[in-house]
């Protein structure tokens, strides 16, 4: 494993800030926030090829909260940072959107989301949930009507 070097563990701490930023932890600190949960590995390699131009898109938030005079996009308050996510899509077509649905699934499948949710943090199966037998007499009045298409050779 790769040793995270300065400039990897800042890239961390910005995307982290972003996460809690899309779903920040609730005030009654029973939901985590997406940064939290270290779901940037899990982003990355979901994120693919499309990546690169994502983190790029981050990159440019921490700019431009230091233009505000802010230490970093860290250090703004949750509104701030919103809107300066909400302005990024002018600059970065695309990359909130992608992120968001990235975040999104990676959180709604983390154990201490699930578990903050009421649910159960494990795979529906093999633990999971009945399923009938099923009969295949159902089958029956598909397999009576005339096919409906015309064979090919």
């Amino acid at each position: 494993m790769e040793k995270p070097n300065r400039s990897m563990e800042s890239d961390l701490k910005l995307v982290n800030a972003v996460l809690d930023t899309l779903i920040p932890a609730s005030e009654d600190g029973t939901k985590p926030g997406a940064g939290s949960l270290d779901l940037s590995e899990t982003i990355r390699e979901a994120s693919g090829d499309f990546w690169p131009g994502v983190l790029e898109g981050i990159r440019s938030l921490e700019a431009e909260a230091r233009k505000t005079g802010a230490s970093g996009f860290e250090a703004l308050s949750l509104s701030d940072r919103s809107e300066l996510l909400s302005r990024s899509q002018e600059s970065h077509p695309g990359v909130l959107q992608s992120l968001v649905f990235q975040c999104y699934m990676a959180y709604y499948r983390h154990p201490k989301a699930l578990e903050a949710l009421g649910l159960e943090a494990r795979p529906p199966f093999p633990d999971g949930f009945d399923i009938e037998d099923f009969d295949p007499a159902l089958l029956d009045p598909v397999r009576r009507r005339p096919p409906f298409y015309r064979k090919v050779d």
